[in-house]
């Protein structure tokens, strides 16, 4: 009996003794898993920091560049993006050159209005890019395609022209063979030329904007004389 009652009170014993081990490893496993936690939080926390100083330093540096500059530059890269894709892109397989025009004003005037003018938008924080936009609606409206789309085909026939005009002032004045094209208009001069003749109706509608807008504070102040 007792060493019945000693083997059982060992074997019991041996239980606590591993119980205790499972809960001291379990423990331990446990306080390890915590410190790889705050490690990954202090890491993550420190990634988090990294991030805003990155974007901060970013922002502060883009508010820095006068607005004109900004408004122009991107008018400008997109109008010469829009030359690589469409006419440079197409003239390889299209021959008239009509049609590649038709085409690259067309793509002139979805990137205005579905890219340049949303960009403008969504950076504004007080209306300072509305006076480089010949619309400044949102693209959700669908309507200022049927604006944009026009207005932009005209411009990018307008600038076929004038490089027609330049080709045969060069022409003339170098004698060289009637016909030839000794200036070919690429995604710089070309992004120049339109943005130049982009910012003419541009210019014409900030002009009709702020006459109305003065005449309606004269009559404002008016109002606000009399009462």
């Amino acid at each position: 009996m007792t060493k019945n009652k000693k083997s059982k009170a060992n074997q019991e014993e041996k239980i606590d003794n591993y119980y205790d081990l499972k809960v001291d490893a379990i423990n331990s496993l446990s306080e390890a898993f915590d410190e790889d936690k705050i490690k990954e939080v202090e890491k993550s926390s420190e990634i988090k920091e990294e991030v805003k100083k990155n974007n901060s330093s970013h922002s502060d540096f883009l508010s820095k560049i006068p607005t004109p500059i900004k408004a122009l530059f991107v008018k400008f890269w997109f109008n010469g993006l829009c030359c690589y894709l469409f006419m440079v892109g197409l003239g390889y397989y299209i021959a008239d050159n009509e049609l590649v025009v038709l085409i690259t004003g067309i793509g002139v005037g979805v990137f205005n209005d579905l890219f340049v003018n949303s960009i403008f938008l969504y950076f504004g924080t007080d209306k300072e890019y509305h006076p480089y936009m010949l619309l400044p609606y949102s693209a959700k409206k669908v309507w200022t395609l049927a604006v944009n789309i026009p207005a932009s085909v005209l411009e990018v026939f307008f600038v076929a022209y004038i490089v027609s005009l330049i080709n045969i002032a060069i022409v003339n004045a170098k004698g060289l063979e009637a016909g030839s094209t000794p200036f070919s208009v690429g995604p710089l001069s070309f992004g120049l030329m339109l943005l130049i003749i982009e910012m003419i109706p541009i210019l014409i509608k900030d002009l009709i904007v702020y006459l109305v807008n003065r005449q309606k504070n004269k009559s404002k102040g008016e109002k606000d004389e009399k009462i």
